[in-house]
């Protein structure tokens, strides 16, 4: 099986030029995908 690279919260806040509260309220709402893995989130690389 194939993993593809998961980035972090600060790296999507990095890509987007966004708070972090903004990504995570972006992941919660379904707006960009994301997985949450325990008490982080993760988001597929592009």
């Amino acid at each position: 099986m194939i993993m593809a690279e998961m980035l972090t919260a600060k790296d999507i806040q990095a890509l987007l030029q966004v708070d972090r509260s903004t990504v995570y309220r972006m992941a919660e709402a379904g707006r960009i995908p994301a997985i949450k893995v325990g008490r982080q989130w993760r988001f597929p690389a592009p």
